[in-house]
């Protein structure tokens, strides 16, 4: 029973934290594209972070 809950916390575990963490950082750069385009369009400053 140990053995296979720790099978499930070190290989799926990982596994889901990094999927969440592409589609994060995928929707984070999406969002600031987004932002860039319409601070361009508005004449605003081009912030970078």
């Amino acid at each position: 029973m140990v053995a296979i809950f720790l099978f499930y916390v070190f290989n799926i575990v990982p596994g889901v934290l990094s999927a969440g963490m592409q589609r994060y950082k995928i929707y984070l750069l999406n969002g600031n594209d987004f932002m860039m385009s319409r601070l361009e369009k508005t004449g605003g400053l081009k912030v970078s972070f």
